[in-house]
């Protein structure tokens, strides 16, 4: 069984899928420094790409692997798409996790956006946002740095491999997150608008509803388009399935 993983989702279906007694290899893609790693017996963890879909097809055959779990982040449309056309060329079954996204509620005021150059665009012509927030991840900030004048507080895991412009404040943090402690940073920080992925789960949603509370406006980035093939919102259905294959 091969995971490709990156989610706290991942590590527990690899765990899961040990603990029914599967040989399971957890793929990461090698972005976080230290992520958390599946647990138990029959746990392989490696790091690192795989050479495309061509090269994912090769390690699908040479490994002798019989099914895979895309339990990628939302927005990792290029590995998803990879995976699926690797496991079609080594008939290989795949299956998707992804957790539910976020939905709109009563007190929202969201922008839902395709892609970082909408949010930008939209962003250009809110010049009463003076201060924004961004949690788009590492490899989301650049296009936001054509915002001059304004000032851009940027959350992320791990720090920039760049120098960013002095209107750029970087913070280094991990989730979970408490509404209330959102909530302050928010309100400290003097933001006029909230910039993020719609990933979904539980772990990032505060700032949403911290958001919501102070009535501040939120540009949400739509996901990408995921491969065809059974998609599940949780481990346990996933493992379940995975285990009857």
């Amino acid at each position: 069984m091969l995971v490709l993983g990156g989610t706290g989702e991942a590590v527990a279906l690899a765990e899961m899928l040990g603990a029914a007694g599967m040989a399971v290899i957890t793929s990461l893609a090698g972005r976080t420094e230290s992520p958390r790693r599946p647990a138990g017996a029959g746990q392989e963890v490696r790091r690192g790409g795989f050479g495309g879909a061509a090269g994912l097809a090769e390690f699908l055959h040479g490994r002798k692997v019989h099914c895979v779990a895309d339990a990628t982040h939302p927005f990792a449309a290029q590995i998803s798409a990879g995976a699926a056309e690797a496991c079609e060329r080594a008939g290989v079954a795949r299956v998707a996790l992804a957790r539910p996204p976020w939905r709109k509620v009563q007190g929202d005021h969201w922008r839902e956006v395709d892609g970082h150059a909408e949010a930008v665009a939209v962003l250009a012509q809110q010049r009463a946002a003076r201060h924004i927030f961004l949690s788009v991840g590492h490899n989301g900030l650049r296009p936001y740095l054509q915002l001059r004048g304004r000032r851009i507080t940027a959350r992320m895991i791990e720090p920039l491999r760049f120098a960013p412009p002095d209107y750029v404040r970087v913070v280094l943090s991990r989730g979970p997150f408490e509404k209330e402690t959102e909530k302050k940073f928010l309100r400290d920080s003097e933001v006029d608008i909230v910039v993020s992925k719609n990933s979904g789960g539980e772990a990032a949603y505060p700032k949403i509803a911290a958001a919501r509370e102070l009535g501040l406006a939120v540009v949400m980035l739509s996901r990408p388009p995921a491969p065809p093939g059974p998609v599940f919102a949780s481990a346990a259905d996933a493992a379940q399935f995975i285990a009857g294959c």
